[in-house]
């Protein structure tokens, strides 16, 4: 179960941590790989994509399909109820965050209500068809130039959120932005999850924001505790790998010492007192002293 999650996660391709094989395997997660209700559920979800119409527009594909509305996804062929999407006014404003010093508002479309008690897990942001997640803009007046998938890590930052979804018709994002932590995001293109290939990129989407997965398993089991988890699990990785480049650095100074005291007791010094006078010209000086150092004991 761990190497399905690591190849259906590898074909995605994530930037950063989001989900981790190890958290979902530890939450019960089992992404389905066949059967025919798996197979019934993509042919639904195939005979429903739409032509998002981009064959104006010389930079897109015009044969890219997807859907007009982020709800027709949801609640089509995820299970979502509509009112899972809160659209309303004062939840919409709750979360909307101005930034005077840039002269730009910054707000959702929708936000999705916690599983349970008060609170919101997911913000969303819901972008033209074909609007590009990664490419900066900047709207009216302002001069701030930022893409939509960083307004809405800007936005989840400020707002506490620790999670949201972009959607442009063609490409729905997952990103994470936890407050002290780095950013992460995977990223479906919707047409590839109707291909054969692309069938167990379809049941991926299903096991992330299915509506079991987001809303109706037990507590612990959820998504967004399955992506707390996986910060966890990566902790101690992050922290070996720390162990590991600071070991080395060391290493590469006692190296260097010793290189240089061998050079001293040969009359030929190697560094001398330039680390003191003129610490830029080491590079240059170790760098010409590189067989040398391939001889140092």
């Amino acid at each position: 179960e761990l190497r399905a999650h690591q190849e259906w996660l590898g074909y995605l391709q994530p930037v950063g941590l989001v989900v981790a094989p190890a958290a979902m395997r530890e939450a019960g997660w089992v992404v389905e790989r066949g059967g025919s209700a798996l197979l019934e559920r993509q042919e639904r979800y195939r005979e429903a994509l739409e032509s998002l119409g981009f064959g104006e527009d010389p930079g897109k594909d015009e044969d890219e399909k997807g859907f007009q509305n982020l709800s027709d996804l949801l609640v089509n062929h995820l299970g979502w109820r509509g009112d899972h999407l809160d659209r309303g006014a004062e939840a919409l404003a709750a979360y909307t965050r101005e930034l005077p010093e840039l002269v730009v508002s910054l707000a959702p479309t929708a936000v999705v209500p916690a599983a349970s008690g008060d609170g919101t897990q997911l913000l969303v942001m819901e972008l033209a068809a074909g609007q590009e997640l990664d490419q900066p803009f900047s709207s009216g007046e302002h001069l701030w130039r930022a893409s939509a998938r960083e307004r809405l890590e800007r936005l989840l930052r400020g707002t506490g959120v620790e999670a949201g979804l972009l959607f442009n018709g063609s490409r729905l994002r997952l990103v994470v932005a936890p407050k002290g932590e780095s950013s992460g995001h995977l990223t479906f293109r919707l047409a590839d999850l109707a291909e054969v290939s692309g069938r167990l990129l379809f049941a991926g989407l299903d096991l992330l924001l299915g509506v079991s997965r987001v809303f109706l398993d037990p507590d612990g089991t959820r998504l967004m505790d399955v992506l707390r988890k996986s910060r966890s699990f990566q902790a101690p990785v992050s922290n070996a790998l720390a162990e590991q480049v600071l070991a080395a650095l060391w290493d590469l100074l006692r190296r260097l010492r010793q290189a240089d005291a061998l050079s001293e007791r040969q009359n030929k010094p190697l560094l001398g007192d330039l680390p003191d006078p003129d610490p830029l010209q080491l590079r240059q000086q170790i760098s010409a002293q590189k067989s040398g150092f391939a001889r140092a004991p």
